[in-house]
């Protein structure tokens, strides 16, 4: 009995990981029943007959609109595009009801891949602390989105664009300690020169364009200077000793908001003016950093108190343009983790492709099937 109840405390305790328990049970159950495979050829869309929209009907276990003999079950009609609608939206593919390349690729995984999928990500809550504390923020970069999380309300979950697959986000740990408002941004030293020293070698006024200002140090401090008297051509990764650094604004890439998170990968949470891309379902955009949707809505829940009247002040502060630096009264903890899998509110399995090649490298690693 001792025994029996040390296992169950090893076990994480958080509801995320006992939701994946029972969703891999649910797949072991199912796996015993053979899947169909769905052949390859055109998408298939509303409207299509044939034995591929049978394989299709059989796979999501939808029963078509009349169970008259005299309704063919080889036709794609509406119960089976509501299926595939929500199918893609399980599985973060763009929700058309039409099964494309990625959706069928999907739909043909074989149960052992999800089942492996689940077990990998069921190890992932193992790294977060048992108790993240009763505010916390978690950043899940395979799902592309945020929960903050605090007592007495409801978690607020909003969309995020995280990093490139070559400047992918990292799975880390740190705590939000203020807001900055208007925020300036300094180009890290990695950006300056694979990203803007190209451009700046093309055309020396490339950064005057987006407000960018070139500062070099003379006598230990830091000032302007003109980007036309440089031989930019001369400059390298291991000779470029100027700092970039981007005024505040509605231009700025950092967005209205910056959320100083300190930490020695300077990863943080931030707006961005780029907001046509959160219309993007998978969100891998940045340069490792977090761009966060809606960023008035994180803001105002990290200061807590009065809804109303924080978000009137910080409107303000940032329509005044200045800088403004608004400390948290406790600093937030903030996990950004790497979740492929899940269980939602409803009660759904949510699966989402391996970006980063990390379920991968994990697999591997645990010799799992």
């Amino acid at each position: 009995q001792d025994l029996a109840a040390l296992l169950r405390d090893l076990a994480p305790p958080h509801a995320g990981y006992q939701r994946l328990r029972g969703a891999l049970a649910d797949l072991r159950r199912a796996a015993a029943v053979a899947r169909p495979l769905i052949a390859p050829g055109p998408a298939l869309q509303p409207g299509d007959r044939g034995p591929r929209v049978s394989a299709l009907r059989e796979r999501l276990g939808v029963e078509p609109l009349s169970s008259s003999a005299d309704v063919p079950v080889d036709v794609f009609d509406a119960p089976l595009q509501a299926a595939v609608t929500a199918f893609q939206a399980s599985h973060g593919l763009d929700s058309d009801g039409v099964v494309g390349g990625r959706t069928l690729a999907a739909l043909n995984q074989p149960p052992a891949q999800d089942i492996a999928q689940v077990r990998l990500n069921m190890e992932h809550w193992r790294w977060l602390p048992r108790d993240p504390g009763p505010r916390h923020v978690i950043v899940n970069l395979a799902g592309f989105e945020l929960t903050s999380t605090q007592p007495g309300v409801a978690p607020l979950t909003l969309r995020v664009i995280v990093g490139r697959p070559d400047r992918s986000s990292p799975v880390m740990h740190g705590q939000i300690d203020a807001l900055v408002l208007n925020p300036p941004w300094t180009v890290p030293k990695r950006l300056a020169v694979e990203d803007m020293l190209p451009q700046l070698r093309r055309d020396p006024t490339a950064m005057q364009k987006k407000d960018i200002h070139i500062l070099a140090r003379r006598d230990g401090v830091l000032s302007e200077i003109d980007a036309g008297a440089v031989d930019w051509q001369s400059h390298h990764a291991q000779n470029f000793p100027f700092v970039l650094r981007q005024t505040p604004g509605p231009a700025n890439s950092l967005g209205r908001i910056k959320f100083d998170m300190r930490n020695p990968l300077d990863i943080y949470l931030h707006d961005t003016p780029a907001r046509n891309l959160f219309d993007k379902t998978q969100r891998t955009f940045s340069a490792g950093c977090i761009r966060v949707d809606q960023p008035l809505r994180l803001a105002v829940r990290l200061l807590g108190g009065d809804t109303d009247s924080a978000a009137a002040y910080l409107q303000r502060q940032i329509d005044s343009g200045r800088t403004v630096r608004v400390p948290l009264q406790q600093p937030v903890p903030v996990y950004l983790v790497y979740q492929t899998a899940w269980v939602d509110d409803d009660g759904n399995l949510q699966l989402r492709e391996d970006v980063y090649g990390r379920d991968v490298q994990l697999r591997d690693r645990f010799a799992f099937p």
